[in-house]
């Protein structure tokens, strides 16, 4: 028999459809029949909101979603407090995207005199989504019934998007405690341990995730990152790989993938990662700049060259007429300068109280100084014909290379120990253009034709022993070596404490001082009434059989620390805010 509308006049024959035919094509997995007969039984019967619902999740289940949320939409206008159909509204919008859609219906929930901890915790994943983690911490709080494991998740996860770790590991350890443990929940906790460094935690967490679910990429993800910090690049390839089978499309995945690949020296792996990843997001810059440095590596400096090109001429198309107008415009986009609060919040607590300046006025200074940097950058790498415009309208250099010189002659060479402060970019070519020799070591691949090519060591396209062979050669020639101590040629760059935060710091300088008996400066380019200037402190100098490990490394450290604090208190343009030592700025710990 077939069954149509005419077969549902009788009364009858509409309750044993209601009673026998549904159910049994229901548990026949029979989505086809089901929504069939369930659309031809409501169009007589005005059935409940289950029975609606129910056919919406048959909807979506064929693939006829607009169907289903036609359905759902009728039922949120006569039912709009009802729990149910909320949760399916939402979990239908952001299935299809409208995720402020999403968040609207969820922001309705603070009229309910009750929230289940079901429609608590989807309202929060749309709110969470939306970027509304203060709301999304108020709905999970408004919640009448005891917290499940996922609700408790979500809250974790609203604490630390609100850049509160303590409070997120809590909640989630909470959870844990009452026996809600699931792979989400430990993906949280680990967020948590890593916020705070505490990687060993973060991976027990992570490998726990794993084991309970193990297609959960995100967890597979994090841990191949932890891997790579902790310079374990096998164990790193392997969670990566599993987790880019299951999301191909993740591009940040398949660039760490490619990141364990070149850490195991499979250079040739990494480079064909990173070809897909410029062929699926050619207009990312970062993935630009990084491929460029794998295909070097891989021995492809035709295709690195040629990437690098197309990047530098694609920047060179927004460049001002002259260096000074940009100079001057960079006032007028102060908002487009992308810094974490954070990094904001950290270098404000560090200021000198002598400078008698607000936050909004030293804060606008800061924001210059970071573009300022850029526009350095992009004029040095995409008009190099042009580059001395730039640096003798910067350049104040009457005293520093001479004194610079002079220490370059004794025995043992020249160190030049810098942070990430200051128009850095200007550093490399300012010395260049007056005679002093110096190579720099950076992280910007070594591409021909830049305006300080021939200066630069790149830690980004020469391995690690390539790096440290030609430091010393170039110090062997009387050439100065500097070195962004703050800066990270790997992921496991390690880190130590410094003013409440972990800052990234390596003892290569310290080393390099000490075998040498070099002497070294810490050297920082500053603005100076508009023009560019170095700060130069001179730091400990190795004595005859003084020890490497612990005296030299102690007091050459302590000494660098103390001249970093001390250019972090002065003029906000002088910061830079970001590299190096901003790089792992973490938010102040809220109780």
């Amino acid at each position: 028999m077939t069954l149509d509308s005419a077969t549902l006049d009788d009364a009858q024959a509409r309750r044993l459809v209601r009673t026998g035919l549904i159910p049994a094509l229901r548990t026949a997995g029979d989505d086809v029949g089901q929504a069939h007969a369930l659309g031809l039984w409501l169009a007589v019967e005005p059935g409940k909101v289950s029975d609606r619902l129910q056919l919406s999740a048959t909807l979506i289940r064929l693939g006829r979603e607009e169907e289903a949320q036609a359905l759902l939409a009728g039922l949120g206008q006569d039912h709009a407090d009802d729990p149910a159909v909320a949760v399916a509204a939402i979990q239908l919008a952001l299935r299809q995207g409208r995720i402020a859609e999403a968040a609207a219906i969820a922001e309705g929930f603070g009229q309910w005199r009750e929230v289940p901890a079901r429609a608590a915790q989807i309202g929060m994943t749309a709110l969470l989504r939306s970027g509304q983690p203060q709301r999304a911490l108020d709905l999970g709080n408004a919640c009448t019934e005891e917290q499940s494991g996922a609700l408790a998740a979500s809250m974790a996860e609203a604490y630390l998007a609100l850049d509160n770790p303590v409070m997120g590991a809590r909640m989630a350890q909470r959870a844990l405690a009452a026996g809600h443990d699931n792979a989400v929940l430990r993906v949280q906790l680990a967020r948590a341990a890593t916020a705070q460094f505490e990687y060993d935690r973060a991976i027990m967490h992570l490998t726990a995730a794993v084991e309970a679910s193990p297609e959960n990429v995100r967890a597979l993800t994090s841990l191949g990152e932890l891997m790579l910090i902790k310079r374990r690049p096998k164990a790193a390839h392997a969670y990566l790989l599993r987790a880019l089978d299951l999301a191909p499309d993740l591009l940040h995945l398949r660039a760490l993938y490619a990141r364990a690949l070149k850490d195991m020296r499979d250079y040739e792996g990494a480079a064909l990662q990173f070809a897909e990843i410029i062929r699926r997001e050619p207009g990312n810059v970062q993935y630009r700049r990084q491929a460029a440095a794998v295909f070097k590596l891989a021995g492809q400096p035709g295709e690195a060259n040629a990437l690098f090109a197309r990047l530098v001429d694609e920047r060179k198309q927004a460049l001002p007429e002259t260096f000074e107008i940009g100079l001057e415009r960079l006032w007028d986009k102060l908002d487009t300068a992308n810094i974490p609060k954070a990094r904001l919040d950290w270098a404000w607590s560090l200021r000198d109280p002598a400078l008698a300046i607000d936050r909004a006025e030293w804060e606008r200074r800061a924001r210059w100084g970071w573009l300022a940097d850029r526009l350095i950058q992009d004029w040095l790498e995409c008009s190099p014909e042009r580059a001395e415009e730039a640096m003798y309208r910067l350049a104040d250099l009457d005293t520093a290379p001479a004194m610079l010189e002079a220490a370059n002659q004794q025995d043992g060479g020249l160190i030049l120990a810098s942070a990430h402060l200051g128009p850095l970019f200007a550093g490399p070519l300012a010395l260049q253009l007056v005679g002093f020799r110096s190579k720099w070591l950076a992280s910007t691949p070594s591409i021909d034709g830049m305006a300080y090519a021939d200066a630069l060591i790149s830690t980004s396209d020469q391995t690690e022993s390539q790096v440290v062979r030609m430091a010393m050669s170039a110090l062997d020639s009387r050439i100065s070596v500097a070195i962004a101590v703050d800066g990270a040629m790997t992921m496991a760059a390690p880190r130590i404490p410094f003013e409440g935060q972990e800052v990234t710091y390596s003892s290569f300088a310290a080393r390099l001082a000490h075998r040498r008996r070099a002497r070294s400066f810490f050297v920082a380019p500053l603005w100076q009434d508009g023009r560019l200037a170095f700060d130069l402190t001179e730091l400990p100098r190795a004595e005859a059989g003084e020890p490497l490990d612990p005296p030299f490394l102690d007091r050459w450290r302590i000494a660098w620390f103390a001249t970093l604090r001390h250019l972090l208190a002065g003029a906000p343009e002088n910061l830079r805010l970001s590299g190096g030592i901003w790089r792992h700025i973490r938010p102040a710990q809220a109780a």
